[in-house]
């Protein structure tokens, strides 16, 4: 789909909709089914144990907060050091 060379990061989604929970498993799915070159960011979990972080709509980060810059990074720093 992207090509051999390249690496797609998808982030899964967080929130209180019907639809976020059967399209964070198609985006679990293809990540786990594309392991070599599909990094996925589990902003969910991460936006579940940092609930303090989230602004007024409890589902995106405050202007102030860097957990969403920060759950980004551990996934792609946790992917490259599992050997891909």
């Amino acid at each position: 789909m992207i090509g051999p060379d390249r690496v797609l990061v998808l982030v899964n989604a967080h929130g209180d909709r019907t639809w976020i929970p059967p399209t964070n498993q198609v985006l679990a799915d293809y990540a786990a089914a594309h392991p070599d070159n599909v990094v996925l960011v589990d902003w969910d979990a991460t936006a579940n144990a940092n609930a303090q972080v989230l602004g007024s709509d409890g589902i995106h980060p405050s202007m102030d907060s860097d957990i969403y810059a920060k759950a980004v990074k551990q996934a792609i720093e946790q992917w490259i050091a599992s050997g891909r």
